[in-house]
């Protein structure tokens, strides 16, 4: 996981210093690190709070944010054995986009477990909670959040971890598909639905291409 903490910090400081500009107490912008470990749910949050939102579209834009780690834990669910130490609950509520990847890699090549996934997670959220902390204490001594090149390493972090799983024309042709797909709903849907929406596309076409590969084969 050591390659992937250097981004996290920068994402977490981000936050912070959104949220102190937004009005939250340093004790609120670290409580929203340690109990939603979330950063883009967390980020929509502060924005919506500090438009005026209520406290129901801000909850349901979380939801819908984070709808897309419903199919993380149906991903990893059928390589783990029904019950895990730690329990999948604990499981569910640390992954992260970043574990789930290391995981999911590391058990396709039948190495890797529940532990794996809980260590892989954990690493991440220890740094998160402390970055956070950290960014919440020097609220304004802090570079503007824009300086931070975030724009840039979190795409790189998730191609890094995109490509060790492009074993085949099958997910090669997924991931070709997911991202002519999100160009193309780019700003005609929200950005948690397109997640959610592409996914289900592009997995429907991957199920199509194997049952053709079963079928050629057969």
């Amino acid at each position: 996981m050591f390659p992937l903490w250097p981004g996290v910090p920068a994402f977490a400081l981000a936050f912070a210093i959104a949220a102190g500009a937004a009005g939250f107490t340093a004790l609120e912008v670290v409580a929203l690190s340690l109990f939603i470990f979330a950063g883009s749910a967390q980020v929509a949050t502060v924005a919506l709070y500090a438009s005026g939102a209520g406290f129901i579209p801000i909850v349901l834009t979380a939801l819908l944010l984070n709808l897309r780690h419903t199919f993380y834990g149906l991903s990893i669910n059928r390589w783990l054995p029904e019950r895990t130490t730690p329990p999948k609950p604990l499981l569910a509520f640390f992954v992260t986009d970043e574990s789930y990847g290391m995981t999911i890699r590391s058990l396709m090549a039948r190495r890797g477990g529940a532990l794996y996934l809980f260590g892989a997670s954990v690493s991440l959220w220890l740094i998160f909670i402390a970055s956070t902390t950290l960014g919440a204490l020097l609220d304004g001594r802090l570079p503007a959040a824009g300086s931070a090149g975030l724009e840039f390493i979190f795409p790189l972090t998730f191609v890094a971890l995109l490509v060790p799983l492009l074993r085949g024309r099958v997910e090669l042709a997924v991931a070709l598909v997911a991202a002519v797909l999100m160009y193309l709903v780019d700003g005609l849907v929200p950005d948690g639905a397109s997640i959610v929406l592409v996914i289900l596309l592009s997995a429907g076409v991957g199920v199509a291409l194997d049952e053709r590969a079963g079928t050629a084969a057969t």
